[in-house]
């Protein structure tokens, strides 16, 4: 009989951990999610498969994603965005192989200019699990007018 009260002590012990753990790691989510809404930076987050999982609302507006391109890979992101978002001055698979490159293994800052006018600033970041990080700034009009579309910028500021 002790050792079953005992066993019914640790059985509800483990679950109350595991409910507070649940509802730490929900609010900590809620927070993230906070966080990356509040900046006025696009913000995008792609997996070890280059898949992506994260995105705020900026980085969607920018893009025309939703919720639905979850999952989508880089590649078919990229395809999408320059048949309708991205203005390049350079061959399409040229310029396609340069950007994915350049996304795979990034040295600095990118300058890109859109259909309509604006001019990214994309400075993205290897995480340590392989994932890619992406802040895309509408800030870099001014710094970007004079550099060429589509073209990398090591010492962008």
């Amino acid at each position: 009989a002790q050792m079953a009260r005992a066993l019914e002590g640790f059985r509800k012990t483990a679950i109350e951990v595991e409910e507070y753990n649940l509802r730490e790691l929900g609010e900590a989510r809620i927070q993230l999610t906070n966080a990356i809404e509040s900046i006025s930076e696009g913000f995008c987050l792609f997996d070890s498969d280059d898949r992506l999982v994260l995105q705020n609302n900026h980085y969607r507006e920018l893009f025309g994603l939703d919720d639905s391109h979850l999952g989508s890979s880089f590649e078919s992101l990229l395809k999408r965005a320059m048949e309708s978002r991205i203005e390049s001055d350079a061959d399409h698979d040229d310029y396609f192989q340069k950007r994915l490159a350049h996304h795979q293994n990034p040295p600095g800052p990118y300058v890109q200019k859109l259909r309509d006018g604006t001019w990214l600033r994309i400075t993205e970041r290897k995480t340590d699990n392989l994932g890619t990080v992406a802040i895309d700034s509408d800030k870099a009009a001014r710094a970007g007018a004079g550099q060429g579309a589509g073209r990398p910028r090591q010492n962008a500021g």
